[in-house]
């Protein structure tokens, strides 16, 4: 946080235009200037002599998805990343918006965060079929991504760790846009993002 600031970053309510002076302004306009935050579907920042002017007709920031698992956007004191939707046979898994830190503590440098996709494959007399269903996925961080685990025909359930971003200089850098499905060959889980 630039200069120690600790003022936390106000809820804007949809349809009002809001002036914003001093400390608020000051930090507001350092995580926009940083790439922290951006301004969502139909809100302009405006920075005046008289103070910076947030206009958010239709609706607030927070509340417009443009591109999921790689947006982020302040709710309170945390930092949360867009969720979306993972497919994988008949497995559909919507991901809940998840807080990925906090605007007074961002995570450290070379923080990692991942997808977490447990998938179930299908084996028929000791032999791993291809194919199968995505069971569930969530969002997590931490220093390393962890290693995949295939499905096996002794053992057909799996997990794919899936790179969404990192943490560099207080700012998320997503690794790419868009949700995701899976597939499985015997040997492989693999994902396409769209």
């Amino acid at each position: 946080m630039a200069g120690g600031d600790k003022t936390p970053i106000p809820r804007f309510p949809p349809g009002k235009i809001i002036l914003l002076r001093g400390s608020t302004a000051n930090r507001i306009m350092d995580l926009l200037a940083r790439g922290r935050v951006r301004p969502g579907k139909n809100v302009t920042v405006d920075v005046t002599p008289t103070g910076t002017f947030i206009n958010a007709l239709g609706g607030g920031a927070a509340a417009d998805a443009n591109c999921p698992f790689a947006d982020t956007y302040i709710d309170g004191t945390a930092i949360m990343l867009r969720g979306g939707v993972v497919t994988g046979g008949e497995g559909s898994i919507t991901v809940s918006d998840t807080s990925i830190g906090t605007v007074s503590s961002p995570p450290a440098d070379e923080t990692q965060v991942w997808l977490e996709v447990s998938f179930s494959a299908a084996e028929v007399d000791d032999v791993l079929m291809p194919g199968g269903d995505a069971t569930s996925a969530s969002i997590g961080s931490g220093s390393t991504i962890p290693s995949n685990d295939l499905p096996t025909a002794a053992s057909t359930s799996g997990t794919l760790y899936i790179p969404l971003g990192d943490w560099m200089d207080d700012t998320f850098r997503p690794a790419g846009c868009g949700n995701f499905q899976i597939a499985h060959c015997p040997g492989t889980l693999s994902y396409i993002r769209g």
